[in-house]
């Protein structure tokens, strides 16, 4: 949930209650002090970028969704929200009299970088005086990161990977494959590159997060949290054939160190 501790320290007061599976980003309190906006994502709900943009009233409990599809909303003086969407900053005008949105949606900035699907934030900050700051990335950024390995003698060598998104990379047991997770516009799914230069294969497929790849001690298996049904551990082969296997149930993300 959310909480709230005064600035002089003391015991934080849980101010707004979430349901099994809800998970929530960026509360900011309202000019009034009486509602709490922040981004609200539903149990099994995909990525942050299906997020809801949500208000909710401290003294009532009411919750109003002013935006389907978003992250990481902030009010401003102007009389505006922004918030983020695959990559994309926008502004859409918002009553706070009346806790609605007018008019559509314009966009600000396009390419920033944000979380993925390990928090609802994106990067981007902005001032009292309308300055905005950000850090380039995202879907719609033309750059991306590349793979490489390093030996223990500090030896650098860039791998032919494509440039993507890469958020983690764990290696085969055999040390001729990895296990990575890329973020795709919002999305976040398993992928195996081979290290023989390629290719590049997605693991899952689920809207969902999937994220924390861990190898099975025989390479035949890749066990990573997800976001579906609810959240848990699951494991799928790694040669991309047969179902994904539920092995535990967690409304949090976990990530996988390593076997017993």
């Amino acid at each position: 949930g959310i909480w709230r501790v005064a600035g002089t320290s003391g015991t934080p007061e849980l101010i707004v209650e979430l349901d099994d599976g809800e998970s929530a980003h960026g509360p900011q309190m309202l000019p009034g002090g009486e509602w709490v906006l922040f981004t609200l994502l539903p149990a099994g709900g995909g990525g942050w970028d299906s997020g809801q943009i949500v208000a909710h009233s401290l003294s009532t409990g009411e919750r109003v969704i002013l935006l389907e599809g978003g992250r990481d909303a902030r009010y401003v003086d102007t009389g505006h929200i922004i918030y983020s969407l695959n990559g994309v900053l926008f502004a859409i005008s918002f009553d706070l009299d009346n806790l609605a949105v007018r008019g559509g949606p314009v966009p600000l900035v396009q390419g920033v970088q944000s979380a993925g699907g390990t928090t609802g934030a994106a990067q981007y900050g902005i001032a009292r005086d309308g300055t905005l700051v950000y850090i380039p990335g995202g879907a719609n950024a033309s750059s991306g990161l590349s793979l490489a390995s390093v030996t223990q003698d500090n030896d650098t060598e860039s791998l032919t990977a494509p440039m993507r998104d890469y958020l983690a990379v764990r290696v085969s047991p055999d040390g001729n494959r990895v296990a990575t997770t890329i973020d795709d516009q919002g999305n976040l799914d398993i992928w195996i590159w081979h290290l023989d230069d390629g290719p590049l294969t997605r693991l899952t497929f689920d809207e969902a997060a999937d994220q924390h790849p861990l190898w099975s001690p025989d390479g035949t298996k890749v066990v990573f949290w997800s976001g579906r049904d609810g959240g848990g551990l699951y494991s799928k082969s790694s040669d991309g054939t047969g179902e994904v296997e539920q092995l535990s149930e967690s409304t949090t993300s976990q990530r996988p160190q390593g076997w017993g």
